[in-house]
C-alpha cells in the first residue's frame, strides 16, 4: 500500500485578527499561559484546532486567533480573516504601538512523516552541560 498524505481537512486552517480580547467561553481551551514584558502583555491559549494569543500594549489589543473550524466565533471587532492554505505572509499596524507580522504555511504531511516529527518534538531535549 502507498504512503499517501492524509485527505485535507475541510476548511483549512485560517487567521484571524481582532482589535479586542476574546471571551474564554468561545473556544475549549486546553493549556494557559501569561507573558508579561516591559511593553506588552500576552495571553496565550492552546486551543482545541488552533491557538489564541492576545497581545496589549498600553490601551491597544491585538488578537490573533489561528483555527481550523470556520466560520470565525465572533465577528465583533474582527479586522482580518485569511485562510492559512499555502504560503501566506501578513503585516498590519494596530493602534500606535502595535505592529503585527506573521508568515504562515500549512503543509500536509504522510501519517509516517507525520509521526516522525511529532515523535521528534516532543521528545525531551538534550541537557546541556
Amino acid at each position: 500500500m502507498s504512503n499517501r498524505t492524509k485527505q485535507r481537512r475541510s476548511g483549512g486552517l485560517n487567521l484571524l485578527l481582532y482589535q479586542r480580547t476574546l471571551h474564554p467561553e468561545l473556544f475549549r481551551i486546553l493549556a494557559t499561559e501569561k507573558v508579561v514584558r516591559r511593553a506588552y502583555d500576552a495571553e496565550i491559549w492552546l486551543v482545541e484546532g488552533g491557538h489564541v494569543i492576545m497581545f496589549t500594549a498600553g490601551k491597544n489589543t491585538l488578537t490573533e486567533v489561528i483555527v481550523t473550524n470556520y466560520p470565525a466565533p465572533t465577528d465583533r471587532g474582527l479586522l482580518q480573516s485569511i485562510p492559512c492554505r499555502g504560503e501566506k505572509y501578513h503585516e498590519m499596524t494596530a493602534g500606535p504601538n502595535i505592529k503585527y507580522m506573521i508568515s504562515t504555511q500549512e503543509e500536509q504531511l504522510s501519517q509516517t512523516l507525520y509521526d516522525a516529527t511529532k515523535q521528534e518534538s516532543s521528545a525531551t531535549p538534550p541537557s546541556v552541560s
